[in-house]
């Protein structure tokens, strides 16, 4: 009898501590934007770089912000990390 009250227990608090509502909202596509622009020239291209998006695509955002900052980005295509 004591093991059927204990597992009714565990049920209940696993369904109290497994609220959906708590998990942050996504962000838009503005936002990611306005967030991605306060970021320096060198640090937007390593996202850039990082992302899953066409490597066609990838120059031309990397060429758009070179032309916008004087930043000019290495030619390795991948982003720069120290060792």
């Amino acid at each position: 009898m004591k093991s059927k009250f204990w597992i009714a227990g565990v049920l209940a608090l696993t369904c109290f501590g497994c609220n959906i509502g708590n998990a942050p909202e996504p962000m838009s596509e503005t936002d990611l934007k306005s967030a991605l622009e306060k970021l320096p020239a060198k640090e937007q291209i390593d996202y850039i770089n990082a992302s899953p998006m066409p490597a066609k695509m990838k120059a031309q955002r990397i060429k758009e912000i070179e032309d916008k900052t004087g930043y000019k980005a290495p030619k390795t295509g991948a982003p720069q990390t120290p060792h």
